[in-house]
């Protein structure tokens, strides 16, 4: 059975098929990530298009395309195989502690390059978290927070403003383009980690995700995430400058508004619940934006 040297520093505790994230210190610090393979009856897990897919990072290792994509590139991975799971060991990434700005323009630029699409590569992810969202029985007590008119109005309208969010142009998004995962300044872009998640999402969705690790305001990442998108500075483009500034904004502010109302939702209760409904109240202007779209 695989298990962590004890010398290494826990980065990241186990969860999904990720048994744990670790440092490996010394001169030239390593990270090692330990996927677990899923038993058979998780379909999610094993389907290469659902954004839990177990197995993408291993694919994302192996394709050299993504060390050097525009706008954002991944680092070199090893993989080791075997029957429970695989192993990745990577260097470790330093953070240059990146403004919003730079992310952003990193994300657009990401998001005009033209990769060949491969089975792997996730879909949309919202429909699935919605849905997942559904089964639980919703956003768990909302209705007794500052935001609980607007929290009822978007759970009402998920369907309908879903369906706006999936109707926008795909392109290629990192998946999880928290502050954390977009480290280091290289030339043409950001080295970014945890490629878990990579695939294609509607125009703009990754742009909602970094505006929730940031302190900037959306103006200011729109026009970044457009100049990205711009074929004038984006080689390999899909056509940035064809993309209408109003899909990009529905695409962050939607994408934005029901990732940050399931992460009030989950941190009621516990001990970080009013750090988690002062951060939302900082949204409070795009989250009535979005019921008005």
């Amino acid at each position: 059975m695989w298990r962590p040297d004890p010398a290494w520093q826990q980065l990241a505790p186990p969860r999904s098929s990720t048994a744990g994230v670790f440092l490996v210190p010394g001169e030239r610090p390593w990270v090692v990530k330990r996927l677990v393979r899923p038993g058979e009856d998780d379909a999610a897990a094993h389907d290469p298009a659902h954004w839990t897919y177990w197995r993408r990072e291993v694919e994302v290792a192996r394709e050299e395309a993504f060390r050097e994509t525009p706008g954002l590139c991944a680092p070199p991975v090893e993989v080791h195989e075997d029957d429970a799971g695989a192993t990745l060991v990577s260097p470790w990434v330093p953070d240059d502690e990146l403004s919003g700005e730079e992310r952003a323009w990193a994300l657009g630029r990401f998001a005009a390059c033209a990769v060949p699409a491969a089975a792997w590569w996730s879909r949309p992810s919202l429909p699935d978290r919605l849905r997942s969202l559904e089964h639980g029985g919703g956003w768990h007590g909302l209705e007794t927070t500052p935001l609980a008119g607007v929290a009822e109005v978007l759970w009402r309208r998920r369907d309908e403003l879903g369906e706006t969010f999936v109707s926008l142009p795909l392109v290629l998004s990192h998946g999880d383009a928290i502050g954390a995962n977009l480290r280091a300044r290289v030339p043409g872009g950001v080295r970014a980690i945890d490629w878990s998640a990579v695939g294609l999402q509607p125009l703009g969705a990754d742009l909602g995700i970094v505006l929730l690790s940031v302190r900037d305001p959306l103006g200011p990442l729109l026009t970044a995430y457009r100049a990205g998108l711009d074929p004038s500075t984006s080689s390999g483009r899909r056509g940035g400058a064809a993309y209408a500034e109003r899909d990009v904004v529905h695409g962050a502010a939607i994408m934005a508004a029901y990732t940050l109302l399931t992460r009030l939702a989950h941190a009621l209760g516990g001990p970080d619940e009013d750090a988690a409904i002062h951060e939302a109240l900082r949204f409070a202007d795009m989250l009535e934006a979005v019921v008005e779209f």
